[in-house]
């Protein structure tokens, strides 16, 4: 059943059933197309959408927004199933939230799934204008309608992380501060992602070590 149940591994992976597995020798995902990274902590279903956000935020941050539109994959939504989330974790798997507070705050980092962040009336007022349909496009899209009237959209076919579409060195390390400075603190989270960044000239292991106890 894992295998081939509905939203099973083929399902999600293969798309086909029933499960065929290839020749041993016919190559695997993990080296083509290869490994994708999450930039943001949430479903990976919102990242298309989020990744159109924050290109509409950095054109038109300033503006005063109206609605948000968002045409999204069927499989996508039948999963991420909160449109007015009440918890942390149900914001993940909200596509609403998910584009309210990347528009609200920009790339949206560990905090911005605190249940707090979920329940805060800015937060909960804007999704509330975001409106959702589905879409059976290759591209996910999101328009932005401003108070003004007039509207300005974005179209993301793979998202960031993706082999076809990799995260920065930059963006890495910027992921992996963000993950650490909770439990380290913003000076020791940054020492230990620049350790891990020169990682083949650290001579001694227990350098590395030392900032991770």
């Amino acid at each position: 059943d894992a295998l081939e149940m509905e939203m099973g591994l083929a399902d999600l992976y293969g798309g086909a059933r029933p499960l065929e597995l290839p020749p041993l020798d016919a190559g695997f995902a993990l080296d083509d197309p290869g490994v994708e990274l999450k930039p943001y902590p949430s479903c990976r279903f919102t990242h298309r959408a989020i990744d159109a956000v924050l290109a509409l935020r950095e054109k038109h941050g300033d503006r005063e927004l109206r609605a948000i539109e968002c045409a999204s994959d069927p499989l996508g939504l039948s999963i991420l199933i909160y449109p007015e989330p009440r918890t942390g974790l149900e914001a993940k798997f909200s596509l609403q939230y998910c584009v309210a507070i990347a528009w609200l705050a920009g790339w949206p980092g560990l905090d911005a799934f605190s249940d707090a962040r979920a329940t805060a009336a800015d937060v909960q007022a804007l999704l509330r204008r975001v409106r959702v349909r589905s879409t059976r496009s290759a591209d996910e899209e999101v328009e932005l309608i401003f108070s003004d009237g007039t509207r300005a959209s974005e179209s993301v076919r793979i998202a960031r992380g993706h082999p076809r579409n990799p995260l920065s060195d930059a963006q890495r390390e910027a992921k992996l501060a963000l993950c650490l400075e909770p439990a380290l603190g913003v000076q020791r989270a940054r020492a230990l992602v620049d350790a891990f960044a020169s990682l083949e000239s650290i001579r001694d292991v227990r350098d590395l070590a030392g900032r991770i106890a």
